[in-house]
């Protein structure tokens, strides 16, 4: 790695720890990767940081995104992948909760493995 690369990466006195990075608007848009936006992510892991992905979107499952990046050219481990579901189905997991699913129906596959009685909460996802 070029040392220019590694000074942009750290800063002036702070040191970059981890990266968060957007997913629609930053990596890509509809189906296309934005310019330069698989080379920074390859530059990103080259200099070791630690590099997990978000997105808000409430209508596709993590599997489907995971997918579609892998379409792009873009190797992500699904648990790098954070999703309002995924999120969603930890809390409820976490606190031993039912959910009772106002979803698209392709995100229902995000909430298995949850109990199905007992203590019920709401999750609503907006597409």
């Amino acid at each position: 790695m070029q040392q220019g690369t590694t000074s942009a990466i750290r800063g002036d006195a702070r040191v970059v720890r981890g990266i968060l990075l957007d997913l629609d608007g930053v990596v890509y848009v509809g189906g296309s990767a934005l310019p330069g936006s698989l080379e920074a992510i390859s530059r990103i892991r080259a200099a070791e940081l630690p590099l997990k992905f978000i997105t808000n979107t409430t209508r596709r499952p993590r599997r489907r995104i995971v997918r579609d990046l892998a379409q792009l050219g873009l190797q992500v481990a699904p648990e790098d992948v954070y999703t309002p579901a995924a999120l969603a189905h930890d809390f409820l997991a976490r606190r031993n909760l039912a959910p009772f699913l106002v979803v698209h129906p392709e995100l229902r596959e995000d909430f298995s493995g949850l109990r199905t009685d007992g203590e019920e909460a709401v999750v609503v996802g907006c597409g």
